[in-house]
């Protein structure tokens, strides 16, 4: 699907290490996740508001999962069919949303 495995550059594991104490309500993947993000000068996907916050104080751009799946329906990577049962599993799966509004934002498109 377009993922790939990424490492840390020994540089960003050092400013990991000095952000870790920084940042208590993020976990330590939390803070791994924000230096590669910013390593690669990459937006960071995330539905957590702890790491939501953290990442924007670093200066580092943030999506969720509505603009995610906006972006994967536009590029025609998924159908607006298929976006629509994986938010249906998300629900199921106890993943907490503003439904009716991604349901909505999905619609228009």
């Amino acid at each position: 699907m377009g993922l790939t495995l990424e490492e840390l550059s020994p540089d960003s594991m050092m400013h990991a290490m000095e952000l870790i104490p920084l940042y208590l309500n993020a976990s330590r993947n939390d803070i791994f996740a924000l230096c590669l993000a910013k390593q690669k000068n990459c937006p960071l996907v995330t539905g957590d508001m702890a790491l939501r916050k953290t990442v924007e104080k670093e200066g580092i751009v943030v999506q969720g999962t509505i603009s995610l799946i906006t972006q994967l329906v536009r590029q025609q990577i998924v159908t607006k069919e298929t976006a629509l049962k994986a938010y249906e599993k998300m629900k199921l799966s106890g993943r907490r949303l503003p439904w009716r509004v991604a349901i909505e934002h999905l619609n228009t498109l």
